[in-house]
């Protein structure tokens, strides 16, 4: 047993014991050898409690220098020795230990230093250890009660608030009365500094509550009170109590003061009490910029604009000075009605006023700026700025976002960060926004690793817009990723991510997704239902769709004008008119959107006629067209051939300015298919914007028309006004080449052809090998043949032609041989080619020898271009009865061309009765035929028998006869053909002129 630690042990319970009664303990420790920490603790403790604090300090001074460090319990007593004492200076030395001996973190050390400094009355230093302290209920109540014996009632109740703001949850009625009950209940004071003190701590209902407290003990309030009851009914919105606060003031006579009278008009303001504000604002004797402020701020909020121009004017008028407050609820006002104009007025008074500087009139400047439009304006307000913070950053940026300029934002964003500030969420709200337009998908990731740099991922309210902007980029992956991380996935998003397949071509993608939010339990709304239509519209699955219609019937959506528009549209586009047309008919009402679907379609499948129909029915309702009705017109006047009522809506189109290079290129279309060059012309070259479109349909025009020179001078200005080719393009310029015959500008486009690596293009390889061959340069067109790594039938077919341009009957027929040890099919053109080479070189044999194998070898039945080739040929050789029995013997109706060859060789012959025959057969097929007539005329004339010959001059007027008869007969057909555009046709354009004409006058 170690009995010394015993008796040590046993001599610290004795001190313990005797402590009460002992009256010299320091004596009793000087005889002790190795007292220990409790024992200090007990002889200090005694002394304290035997009202001997400076025998304390002095025994604490010994022991530290005997080298004992002090524990917590030894700092505690000090510290109660210190705070009964009021030894400040003593407790500050005391704290000092404590913190450096790491014992400030003990809550209960902690408190005890606070109550230390209380009592030493430093609420400052109390506050200080408060503040940094880790609290516990105790803590908050020593500080609240020290504030209150202290008489900072106010900064007790702040304190308070601040404790159940931090979870702290004590009965706060309960509380503030314990505080209040300590007071002397008729001062005041105290009153007013607790109801103030609720009002500045959001208090209010607190706040009016104590008021009407202070009412019933009948204690008279000041006009601070009532300011601060004003207040909280102004916060509360409370109109019924603000009222009985103001005749409260009125009934006791109180001088009201200008608080009052401030806070009165912001009350009445904030309870949409306009009228009463301003009764009580034009009462006021003396008004500063507190109740100006408050005034303007009434009319800017309640978007009373009119007023707050008139009151402006008052303030002028009356030779006053106008405050910041007063200029931005002008700038606000000039804002929501974009009255730019007076915005500027207000500015420069701003900029004489010195204010301009002001960061939040800067921020406010900028803001009107950006509502009216004007963000050049807006820029160089900001940029004028010395001291740009946040505020003015965002009212920026938001402004470019608002605008849709996407680029400009971003760069506004990088340039914030640059300067060491971070962006709020709503700022990448506002870009992610502007994306409307098509983005770059780099700087759409740059903006989505800054969202997440940030910490703002997380927003539910930027992920939509985040999936949306991938989507307007392009990066459909992107716009997945981020869908995918949803945790939680609402409609919205599922709607966005389909618009993000459908914008980007992928239908199919966009149905899978469909049927997934299916799965999860997800009900399709009606926009997305809409999206879906589309969608089914796209990829032609009517299975599908009529399913889905059957949805949208029982969701009773059917006449829901959208989803019928979005019906037509499925329909329209997969061909199934007639149930559009039924949708269309059961609409409850139609609008823009439903006429242009429906002409859509109708133009889609070629029915142009009802599509203008429709058109015409669409402007008797009064219903304007939007740009893609009227060029679904202007197509559908180039199917019908309507060139009046193409003119005409050229005409309309021109009066409302359309000025888009879509319009252009359907004129253009429009007036090529009507056979009128000279307006396409025209319309070309008043285009004050041109495209590649633009250019390839002028060009194409010019090649269909035979304009050849026109369209390679058209090719040239296409490239010397910044345009590349294309494909169809270079196809045009090619053809061009060949009907004109100019080899070298072939060469120039081969080596273009060439410098843009198109030459693996088989299209455009086998249009330069045409081109070669038709202007009779085979040896260049063999050898570019040669080099084809695959060789399709038209390589072979425009070979084969250019032999046969040239009569080289012999390559032609090896060309034909060379394709069939390829294994190739033969087809018609390649045995017009060769029957046509075997022409030229009068090789009747050899065309016999074709003309037998395509018909019984190679079964493909002669057209009648094949029947002309041999029987011209046959008519050449001089062999007319085969030429004659072939004739009669064609599986179909001989064309004009074989009986006028017949026709020509019988009247070299002067064989007269067969020659009549012939000519019976061409003036049947061309009854103004001059040829037919000139031939008849030579052979009658050099006949010797004069039995046959006809009276010319009948044979003259029979001329004349059958010419006005044909020019009779094609009149009325082309008046039928008008007229089966319908009747309403010519009352469409009557009714057109009178429009343009009204709108000319």
């Amino acid at each position: 047993m170690d009995l010394p630690i015993l008796r040590v042990i046993s001599r610290d319970g004795i001190y313990n014991m005797l402590q009460g009664c002992i009256k010299k303990k320091d004596l009793s420790v000087g005889r002790m050898s190795h007292p220990t920490l409790y024992t200090w603790n007990a002889i200090i403790s005694a002394n304290s409690e035997l009202a001997n604090p400076e025998r304390s300090f002095k025994l604490y001074q010994r022991m530290r220098q005997l080298g004992v460090e002090p524990n917590k319990f030894i700092f505690l007593s000090i510290l109660q020795v210190c705070s009964s004492t009021n030894a400040l200076e003593q407790g500050r030395i005391i704290h000092e230990e404590i913190r450096a001996n790491g014992l400030l973190s003990d809550v209960f050390v902690g408190n005890t230093v606070i109550d230390m400094y209380i009592k030493c009355n430093s609420l400052e230093e109390a506050k200080d250890v408060f503040d940094k302290l880790s609290r516990d209920m105790v803590s908050w109540s020593i500080m609240i009660t020290g504030y209150v014996h202290a008489g900072h009632v106010a900064a007790a109740i702040e304190l308070f608030l601040e404790l159940q703001r931090e979870g702290f949850m004590p009965n706060e009625v309960i509380f503030v009365c314990m505080i209040f009950e300590s007071l002397d209940s008729d001062d005041v004071v105290s009153w007013g500094a607790i109801i103030a003190g609720l009002v500045h701590n959001g208090e209010s209902l607190s706040a009016v509550e104590f008021f009407e407290r202070l009412q019933q003990k009948c204690v008279h309030p000041t006009n601070v009170i009532f300011a601060s009851a004003i207040k909280a009914c102004s916060s509360l919105r409370s109109l019924q109590k603000g009222r009985s606060i103001h005749c409260h003031i009125l009934w006791t006579r109180v001088k009201s003061d200008l608080v009052i009278g401030n806070s009165l008009v912001d009350m009445y303001a904030k309870c949409y009490s306009t009228e009463e504000a301003l009764q009580v604002f034009n009462a006021l004797s003396i008004r500063d910029d507190v109740s100006w402020g408050a005034m303007f701020s009434v009319y800017a909020q309640q978007g009373h604009d009119l007023a707050a121009f008139q009151l402006f004017e008052r303030l002028q008028q009356e030779g006053l000075k106008a405050n910041k407050v007063v200029y931005m609820s002008m700038l606000s006002i000039c804002g929501s009605l974009e009255a730019i104009s007076n915005g500027r007025q207000v500015h420069n008074q701003i900029i004489v006023h010195g204010l301009h500087h002001d960061i939040e009139v800067s921020g406010t400047l900028i803001d009107m700026y950006v509502k009216c439009g004007s963000l050049d304006e807006a820029q160089k307000v900001f940029d004028s700025s010395s001291n740009q913070d946040t505020i003015s950053w965002g009212a920026l940026i938001s402004g470019y976002g608002q605008h849709g300029h996407f680029y400009s934002a971003f760069e506004l964003l990088q340039k914030l960060q640059l300067h060491g500030m971070k962006p709020d969420s709503f700022m990448f709200l506002s870009i992610l926004k502007a994306s409307d337009s098509v983005i770059a998908k780099e700087e759409c990731r740059i903006l989505h690793r800054q969202i997440i740099y940030w910490g703002y991922e997380m927003e539910v309210f930027l992920v939509n817009p985040l999936i949306q902007m991938y989507g307007n980029s392009g990066d459909v992956e992107c716009a997945y990723k981020v869908f995918d991380g949803l945790s939680i996935r609402d409609d919205v998003s599922w709607r966005v991510m389909m618009a993000a397949y459908l914008e980007n071509g992928q239908a199919l993608s966009g149905l899978e997704h469909c049927a997934s939010m299916c799965q999860s339990g997800m009900k399709m709304g009606r926009i997305m239902l809409v999206y879906v239509l589309k969608a089914l519209g796209i990829v032609g699955d009517m299975r599908q769709g009529h399913m889905v219609h059957d949805q949208v019937v029982r969701d009773e959506f059917e006449k829901d004008v959208v989803v019928g528009s979005t019906l037509i549209d499925m329909y329209a586009n997969s061909g199934y008119m007639y149930d559009a047309c039924d949708i269309f008919g059961k609409l409850p009402t139609h609008n823009t959107v439903t006429y242009g679907v429906m002409i859509a379609g109708y133009v889609q499948h070629g029915a142009g006629l009802a599509a203008l129909e429709l058109y015409e029915t669409m402007r008797s309702e009064k219903i304007e067209p939007t740009e893609a009705t009227y060029l679904c017109c202007l197509k559908a006047c180039g199917l019908v051939g309507a060139l009046t009522l193409g003119r005409l809506l050229h005409m309309e189109i021109s009066m409302i300015e359309y000025q888009s290079v879509a319009f252009g290129s359907t004129l253009l279309y429009m007036y090529a298919t009507c056979e009128s060059l000279e307006d396409a012309c025209r319309v070309f070259e008043d285009m004050s914007v041109r495209d590649v479109v633009s250019w390839e349909l002028m060009i194409s025009i010019y090649a269909e028309y035979g304009y050849s020179q026109s369209a390679l001078e058209s090719f040239e200005r296409m490239q010397q006004e910044g345009f590349k080719p294309r494909g169809p393009t270079f196809l045009c310029a090619l053809n061009a080449c060949a009907d004109l015959g100019v080899l070298g500008y072939g060469h120039v486009i081969h080596d273009q052809l060439m410098r843009n690596e198109s030459c693996s293009d088989i299209v455009l390889v086998n249009a330069v090998i045409d081109c070669y061959a038709r202007c009779g340069s085979m040896r260049e067109a063999h050898a570019l043949f040669e080099k084809l790594l695959t060789r399709n039938v038209v390589s072979w077919c425009a070979l084969i032609q250019g032999y046969s341009h040239l009569g080289d009957a012999i390559s032609a027929r090896q060309c034909l041989e060379a394709m069939e040890k390829e294994g190739m099919k033969l087809n018609e053109q390649l045995y017009t080619n060769v029957l046509a080479a075997c022409r030229h070189s009068g090789l009747l044999e050899e065309a016999c020898y074709h003309f037998m194998r395509m018909k019984d070898f190679r079964r493909i039945t002669p057209t009648a271009e094949h029947y002309n080739c041999l029987i011209d040929l046959l008519c050449r050789s001089g062999n007319l009865d085969e030429a004659e029995s072939i004739l009669k013997g064609m599986h179909l109706t001989p064309d004009i061309v074989a009986w006028r060859s017949l026709l020509a060789c019988f009247t070299t012959c002067q064989d007269t009765e067969r020659s009549f025959r012939c000519f019976n057969e061409v003036s049947r097929l061309d009854p103004i035929n001059g040829s037919a007539y000139a031939l008849m005329s030579n052979i009658f004339t050099n006949t010797p028998d004069q039995t046959y010959i006809p009276d010319l001059s009948s044979m003259r007027n029979n001329i004349c006869t059958n010419s006005t008869i044909i020019n009779s007969e094609l009149t009325q057909q082309y008046t039928k053909r008008i007229k089966s555009e319908s009747l309403s046709c010519y009352q469409d354009h009557i009714s057109m002129r009178k429009r343009c004409l009204s709108l000319f006058l």
